[in-house]
Formats: C-alpha cells, sequence, structure tokens
C-alpha cells in the first residue's frame, strides 16, 4: 500500500485488511524498488500436494499413493520422488538429488542409483513416469505415456 495516511493506526488498519506492506509518501524509489524485490521473492508457498500420473506425494503427511493405494518409501525414496516431483518435466541433476535426499553426508557414487531402482520397483507400473536422463540425471513425466 502507497498512501500519505502515516498514522500507527492507519499502518495497523491498512495491514489488517490484507496490505502486504505499507509504504507512506514521501518515499524513496529506491526504497519502493527494494520493498516490490522483496514482495516477489516470497512467492507462493510451495504446494503440499504433488502430483505426476497416478501417483499423488503428500508434502505434509509425508504420505505417497499410487492409484488411491498407500504406497511405503523410506525417507530417501520420499525425498528423491519428492525432489523429482517438485520440477515435472525438468531434468534434475544428480549432485541436486544427492544433495536433496543425503544432505551434508559422503555417499557411495551408486547410492542415487540404488535409489532410484528401490523407488521404480515400489511404485510399479508407475516407474514409467521416472526417465533416466544419461550423463545428467534424472526426470519424471506428468502422465504416464
Amino acid at each position: 500500500m502507497l498512501t500519505a495516511c502515516d498514522s500507527l493506526a492507519d499502518i495497523i488498519t491498512g495491514l489488517d485488511c490484507g496490505a502486504e506492506d505499507y509504504l507512506t509518501k514521501p518515499f524513496s524509489f529506491l526504497e519502493l524498488a527494494a520493498r516490490i524485490r522483496a514482495l516477489i521473492r516470497r512467492g507462493d508457498p510451495p504446494p503440499a500436494v504433488l502430483h505426476a500420473g497416478n501417483l499423488t506425494l503428500d508434502a505434509a503427511s509425508r504420505q505417497v499413493y499410487l492409484d488411491h493405494a498407500p504406497v511405503h518409501l523410506t525417507p530417501a525414496e520420499f525425498r528423491l520422488l519428492e525432489a523429482l516431483m517438485r520440477h515435472p518435466g525438468s531434468v534434475v541433476e544428480r549432485r541436486s538429488l544427492v544433495d536433496a535426499i543425503w544432505t551434508g553426508v559422503n555417499v557411495a557414487d551408486n547410492s542415487l542409483d540404488v535409489t532410484i531402482s528401490a523407488l521404480r520397483a515400489k511404485i510399479g507400473p508407475a516407474r514409467k513416469l521416472i526417465r533416466t536422463v544419461r550423463g545428467f540425471g534424472y526426470r519424471i513425466e506428468t502422465a504416464s505415456s
């Protein structure tokens, strides 16, 4: 909100009525630009429920469903699937996946491949959604094809 009303009561009312920010006149354009950048950085929160084909991942409850039936994953498998589902259709590099799954832990070079294999086995027919992009990483498709 950009306004000449600069009393504390006006500021509180403006914010309580839904304003994301409150700036009074006179103002600096540099400050206005900085406040706009800060609002843009906030963005929308990431979705709690993700979908790819017949897979559903509920990040809040840490549950995965295949055609509405629960799929029991290890924490590493869950983090792997979530990392892929947060970037549908995009290649997620191996290093990014390793960091998402095992933050700050040294793991064997083939740990990601083993976890991918275990995840594919647990999601059965939906395993075709997870594509290997040789030399780069993995991608999850949004629909089975």
